[in-house]
């Protein structure tokens, strides 16, 4: 499942998960979902009531991964709130 909205974010938050999974020798799966980063690149959330109301995002999975993966979406849509060049 491709992000319909933003790509190129979908992009960067498969490459942090990538990331995150390979400092913890996990599958990159276990971090997120496909499923998952596609909804975040279109829903984009920035709160921790939004990312929780993300399918595939629990409790655990908010405390250990809101921050890294909200900073990539906020500096995501500040980017696509400038005018382009």
């Amino acid at each position: 499942m491709e992000s319909q909205n933003n790509p190129q974010l979908l992009a960067e938050l498969k490459k942090l998960r990538l990331t995150i999974a390979q400092e913890r020798s996990v599958p990159a799966y276990v971090i997120f979902s496909d499923k998952t980063l596609a909804q975040m690149a279109n829903e984009m959330p920035t709160t921790e009531d939004e990312f929780l109301a993300i399918t595939g995002v629990g409790n655990n999975k908010l405390k250990e991964f809101f921050e890294p993966f909200s900073q990539v979406i906020k500096m995501a849509g500040d980017s696509t709130a400038e005018p382009a060049r």
